[in-house]
């Protein structure tokens, strides 16, 4: 009986290594087993999984003695880590023994102390017995203490001097009055802060008769009769005093019997009758005054008894008010430096103050400036010349013997005695003059009514300053008399409106000595003995005067008429010549002075006055026209001020021309710098208004452009000009005209014009606008002709693309010219400009962004450009393979359909339709290369995608087949099996699976075993219990296999060989046949 193993050979792994296209497998050969018994052969397989279990030990092992290996090192660091930290340790308890041997500050002060010679008499006061008459003061409290025990006589302190040890600020504290001081007390450079004071008649310090030097003082002192040292008869030593004191009555110092050397005043003092020094009647020696002094009748020294001042006012000090001075009234010696930039401003408001004012300057205050804040009625009130002064002196009895001793002690002649006798019977005149040096202005304001008789009679004696803005009108009458009798200084804008007259001898405007300047002034009024009327005439400018009677000519002063003052016309000219900038004007204003010789002449409008005509308002200047050549003003004008006139002058101030009603200037040059002039002539009711200036400079030529054809980009509907032209001229614009000159488009300032016909000649048409500095150009011009050359065919199926590249695929008509690409925005912002390149690489693409490929051909021959085809394309998606077998390639579905529209996937991008919606590419041979296309099709507002791709390849065609290793003759039940779910072919693979060896004619061979002779028999191979019959030595198909069609298993068996040869002995036979498997793709 035959025998055949249960055990089968599975080729599984083979195939799938081996099984391609038209390749063979020979399968092991197979056994074939007759027995005579029913032993049966067991076929046993061996493994090595207990050795490799063990090498996983062994592996396991060897990590655990890793471990151990870190446990220990981990246990050793811990070991250094507690010895690091132990010798931490140590070298903080070195330390700790050390800070113990360190002498502490407490026991160091103690031990210096141990021997010292001071003593605190009360915190803050210190008292050294080496030196027994200093205490030394060493903080704000200590001043207070000291006060304190000085005002009760307090033995330790009366009697001793003090020095201040370190600055002070005395901010928030409460101090006493310093009662009396009678020492010395030495600041030693340090300073004390916020001594303040307030209330009614008190002070800082009541008395001193001591000395304070070194020392400076910051305090701020209110209230009424307030003064910080009441009465000094010490000395103050090189003290700097910054004040601010604000009261009525209130004086620093309110009186001074001492000496004050170096002493420096800073600060503010405000407030009614308030002065730095009330009297003086000591002295004030090198004293500086930095600050200011603001008030009704302020002065820095209030009445100079006796005393002496010499003071220095620094270029910062100000005095200013009503009725100021620098010293209220001086009956001692004084020395005042006056710096430059320093103020004495008395403002003047009626005729006492202007006498008061006039004493000042007599009595030396000759710097001091007047300002008048009202209109003045002198009421014809004898006042002396400002800078003049009688006084009538009467000698006393006693007076007048030492006066008489000194001369017969000098050897004095009899003559002085006589006079001496004669001053004392009758009294004697002693006069100040001074030199007047500050400035009086009249502030636009009027004197009316003044009156000034005697020697020198005048308004003011010598005038080496300046006088300007006064208006004055009265009388004059005496020896060399006149407005001012002496003038070295400047005269400026005033109305003179005075009889000038004199005692037999020359009267006039300035006396006989002018030597400064007169400058826009006018003088109406009679002169007496027919004077000269300027002096010397030196340094007359635009003075115009109208003697009612006498005077005479004079070169450089102007003799009006009548008609000429009372029509206006003088006070025009004066206007016209007044300072540059001026915030007045003249007007002109009705005559005032009884009696009235002409109805009106020129004057200020300053409330007083009765305003006959006054000036204009300023026209405005809107702009300029300006060409090279002309200029054209454009002004915003009111009629009821008159007409308009308009004058030009060139950079260096010279007129070109004169005066014109017309408001454009022409025949100029280009790029030359003018200044135009405007203003109002006036009318009845009006004078002319100052003119408004503007600087303007005309502009210059245009440049000559050019134009060429090669500056014109052609295409078949456009033509654009490349040229780039200079921007300094100005904008450029750009007109389209046909060949006979007819506006096709007119100007525009874009370069490109569009949609026109094909193969049309135009005329294009450049110019410069010009800007402020430039003319605009002539007009530059060129003929050329639109192309017909089509536009590129380009859509979104050629347009293909990755994660950051764009490629468009397509065949350029070579005889338009090359393709150019440019890729730009959605809104047409370029990203990459024109190339010849189908590709952009290296881009930074958004998912949901929009772009445009553009797309042209560029005949280089004729220089010209198709019109652009536009393609609204988005990114391409990626593509991926999400699974595959031999056959098929499944691509990972695209996201965001529903927003960008359905996906499209196939193996050709021709294919991309709406129909190619199955990501599954199936019908693929096994192991073949093939490219996959993908895109979203695009969904409302959004166009398509660029096409995406991945290249892929697809799985090796694999089998499972199943032969058995041995079979019995004589049974069924043996298979060969091919196993659909294990299989995977290309889609036109087959698996053909056949006996290729040992049957002939359907019939194996068997050999006896242990036979000497060895014997053979045959047996009848079946399939599926079929014989196959007689086939020769041809191979015998078993099993065949298709995706479409296949017979996956087929029964094999051998008839017992004595249904060959009924004779066949027993025994045991042996034989084989060998398998065949075949993979073929049709």
């Amino acid at each position: 009986m035959l025998l055949v193993t249960k055990d089968v050979l599975q080729i599984k792994g083979v195939a799938e290594r081996q099984m391609k296209k038209n390749k063979t497998i020979t399968a092991l050969c197979v056994s074939l087993l007759a027995l005579s018994s029913s032993n049966s052969l067991v076929y046993a397989a061996t493994t090595e999984a207990s050795s490799a279990s063990s090498q996983t030990k062994v592996a396991t092992s060897s990590q655990a003695t890793s471990s151990s290996s870190t446990s220990a090192t981990s246990s050793q660091f811990g070991q250094a880590q507690s010895s690091q930290n132990a010798s931490t340790s140590s070298q903080t308890v070195s330390v700790s023994s050390l800070s113990g041997n360190t002498l502490s500050s407490a026991a160091l002060t103690q031990s210096l102390w141990a021997t010292s010679t001071r003593e605190e008499l009360a915190p803050g006061v210190w008292y050294d017995s080496n030196h027994s008459d200093m205490l030394e003061i060493t903080s704000a409290d200590g001043l207070i203490n000291w006060i304190n025990h000085v005002n009760s006589r307090d033995w330790k302190y009366l009697y001793k001097n003090v020095q201040l040890d370190t600055s002070i600020d005395l901010a928030g504290k409460s101090v006493p009055t310093l009662n009396k001081f009678e020492r010395t007390f030495d600041g030693k450079g340090n300073s004390i802060k916020n001594w303040n004071y307030g209330g009614s008649s008190s002070s800082a310090i009541n008395e001193n008769s001591g000395t304070f030097r070194d020392l400076t003082i910051d305090t701020t002192i209110s209230g009424t009769n307030m003064s910080f040292i009441n009465n000094n008869t010490g000395h103050l030593d090189r003290v700097h005093f910054n004040v601010k004191m604000e009261g009525a009555d209130n004086s620093f110092i309110k009186t001074n019997s001492g000496y004050l050397n170096d002493v420096e005043y800073d600060g503010v003092i405000n407030g009614s009758a308030a002065t730095f020094i009330g009297v003086n009647k000591g002295t004030i020696n090198n004293m500086i005054m930095d600050g200011s002094l603001y008030g009704s009748a302020v002065s820095l020294v209030g009445v100079n008894n006796n005393g002496t001042v010499n003071v220095t006012l620094a270029k910062q000090a100000v005095i200013d008010g009503v009725d100021v001075s620098v010293i209220t009234l001086d009956a001692g010696t004084s020395n005042l430096t006056w710096s430059p930039g320093c103020q004495v401003n008395d403002h003047i408001t009626n005729v006492n103050e202007l006498q008061r004012f006039s004493f000042l300057v007599a009595t030396g205050q000759n710097k001091i400036n007047g300002i008048l804040d009202k209109d003045i009625d002198a009421g014809n009130k004898l006042i002396p010349p400002i800078g003049y002064y009688n006084n009538y002196y009467r000698m006393g009895i006693w007076d007048a013997l030492k006066e008489i001793i000194d001369i017969v002690l000098h050897c004095g002649g009899v003559g002085n005695i006589l006079q001496v006798i004669w001053d004392f019977l009758f009294g004697r005149d002693v006069v100040y003059t001074t030199r007047y040096e500050g400035t009086f202005d009249g502030n636009g304001h009027t004197i009316s009514n003044f009156y000034s008789d005697g020697s020198y009679a005048s308004f003011m004696y010598e005038n080496a300053g300046t006088v300007k803005r006064l208006e004055i009108t009265g009388k004059v009458s005496g020896y060399a008399s006149g407005f001012i009798s002496k003038n070295d200084g400047s005269i400026q804008d005033c109305i003179v409106d005075m009889d000038l007259g004199s005692w037999g001898q020359s009267s006039g405007f300035t006396y006989n000595e002018n030597n400064g300047t007169i400058r826009n002034t006018f003088y109406v009024g009679s002169l007496s003995n027919n004077a000269a009327y300027t002096g010397n005439e030196k340094g007359v400018h635009d003075f115009y005067y109208y003697p009612t009677s006498g005077g005479k000519d004079n070169r450089n002063a102007t003799k009006v008429t009548k008609e000429a003052v009372e029509s206006g016309k003088i006070t025009q000219l004066l206007n016209e010549t007044r300072a540059a900038n001026s915030d007045w004007s003249w007007v002109q204003v009705v005559e005032r002075r009884v009696p009235r010789e002409i109805a009106s002449r020129p004057g200020f409008n300053n409330g007083s006055n009765t305003v006959v005509k006054q000036q204009a308002d300023k026209p405005t200047i809107n702009n300029i026209d300006r060409t090279d050549k002309s200029l054209r003003v454009n002004a915003q004008l009111d009629g009821k001020f008159g007409e308009a006139e308009y004058l030009l002058k060139d950079s260096a101030g010279h007129k070109i021309g004169d005066w014109q009603s017309s408001n454009e200037f022409t025949k100029l040059s280009p790029d030359t710098e003018y200044t135009v002039y405007v203003k109002y002539k006036g009318n009845d009711k009006y004078l002319a208004s100052d003119a408004v200036s503007q600087k303007v400079k005309t502009k210059r030529e245009g440049p000559k452009i050019e134009i060429t054809e090669d500056d014109v980009k052609r295409s078949t509907t456009s033509l654009e000009v490349t040229k780039q032209f200079d921007s300094s001229f100005g904008d450029v614009r750009y007109q389209l005209r046909d060949t006979q000159g007819k506006v096709v488009r007119d100007w525009q300032s874009e370069p490109k014009f569009t949609d026109l016909k094909p193969g049309e000649k135009y005329q294009l048409v450049v110019q410069t606008q010009g800007n402020d500095d430039y003319m605009p150009s002539a007009e530059a011009s060129v003929t050329v002709k639109t192309v017909s050359i089509p536009k590129p065919d380009v859509t979104a199926d050629n347009i293909y693309g990755g994660t950051d590249s764009f490629n468009v695929k397509f065949s350029p008509n070579l005889k338009y010219g090359q393709a150019e690409y440019e890729l730009t925005d959605n809104n047409g912002k370029v990203i990459r400009t024109w190339q010849a390149s189908s590709e952009f690489k290296d881009l930074d693409l958004a998912s949901d962004a929009i772009y445009q490929i553009h797309v042209r051909y560029h005949d280089q021959e004729l220089k010209a450009f198709s019109d652009e085809t536009i393609v609204k394309i988005m990114k391409a998606p990626t593509v991926t393979i999400a699974s595959k077998n031999a056959n098929s390639l499944k691509v990972a579905d695209l996201a965001d359909t529903d927003k960008y529209g359905q996906a499209e996937y196939a193996l050709s991008p021709s294919d991309l339709t709406a129909k190619a919606t199955d990501s599954t590419i199936g019908k693929l041979d096994s192991d073949t290369n093939y490219i996959v296309y993908a895109r979203r099709a695009g969904k409302g507002d959004y166009p398509p995608s660029a096409i995406g791709q991945v290249a892929d390849k697809t799985d090796i065609a694999h089998a499972t087949i199943r032969i058995p290793t041995t079979i019995k003759t004589g049974e069924s039940g043996n298979y060969v099996t091919a196993e659909a779910d294990n299989f995977s072919l290309g889609y036109k693979g087959q698996v053909n699976v056949s006996i290729s060896g040992g049957i002939s004619n359907g019939q194996a061979t068997l050999t006896r075993q242990n036979d000497p002779v060895g014997r053979k028999t045959k047996t009848k191979l079946l399939i599926d219990k079929k014989h196959v019959g007689m086939t020769g030595d041809s191979e015998v198909p078993v099993v065949s296999y298709t995706n479409e069609a296949h017979d996956g298993e087929s029964e094999i068996s051998f008839t017992d060989p004595r249904e060959v040869d009924p004779l066949t002995p027993t025994g045991f036979y042996t034989g084989n046949i060998t398998f065949k498997v075949t993979y073929n793709e049709q």
